[in-house]
């Protein structure tokens, strides 16, 4: 829940609340040895870092948490919203489309969305 909690918080743009959470979590994943929380909390700490610009920081948690569930999603979606905050369209568009494509876990249905409507956006000259 801390997590999920931190990822809303990441995407909202409420900074103050989503490390908070999303440290938490990360401690009561390490101490139940979840591979995938720890990715997830990972991904949307990386988010909340990229937001408030701590690019090296956010590095360091999106490829943490690629090298523990590379599959995921989530993670590629959120480091293409980094990359787009960043003015990095080539490497967003990258990350978007890899998050389209990955389904450990996948995206839901708005994420696909917006994910779908950046590279369209990106592909027009």
């Amino acid at each position: 829940a801390l997590g999920g909690r931190g990822q809303v918080h990441a995407e909202m743009g409420e900074l103050d609340d989503a490390p908070r959470d999303l440290n938490r979590a990360l401690e009561l994943s390490e101490e139940n040895a979840s591979k995938v929380n720890t990715a997830y909390s990972l991904s949307g700490r990386g988010l909340a870092y990229a937001g408030m610009d701590r690019y090296d920081d956010a590095e360091r948690d999106f490829e943490q948490s690629i090298s523990l569930c590379p599959e995921n999603a989530w993670v590629y979606y959120n480091l293409a919203l980094a990359y787009h905050r960043r003015g990095q369209t080539p490497q967003a568009v990258h990350c978007f489309r890899l998050a389209l494509h990955l389904d450990g876990p996948a995206l839901p249905p708005r994420k696909r969305d917006r994910a779908r409507a950046y590279l369209a956006r990106a592909a027009k000259p």
